[in-house]
């Protein structure tokens, strides 16, 4: 099995596939549609930034990693 990911526009409920995939592509493919919808990059927006102070912070990596 083959992934390609890509973005398109949908038109009349038809997806065009690139030229560049079509060769690589068989008779039969398995479709997994995830919406880009203008609401999504508005919630995106929405987060602010936060500064932390690390300078006494110590990290210990072994303990980060302990399952």
């Amino acid at each position: 099995m083959f992934t390609f990911e890509f973005d398109a526009k949908v038109r009349n409920g038809i997806i065009k596939i690139p030229d560049e995939f079509k060769k690589k592509i068989g008779s039969r493919v398995k479709v997994i549609i995830v919406s880009k919808e203008e609401n999504e990059k508005k919630a995106v927006s929405s987060f602010n930034s936060i500064k932390l102070k690390t300078k006494e912070f110590k990290f210990d990596r072994d303990a980060a990693n302990e399952r």
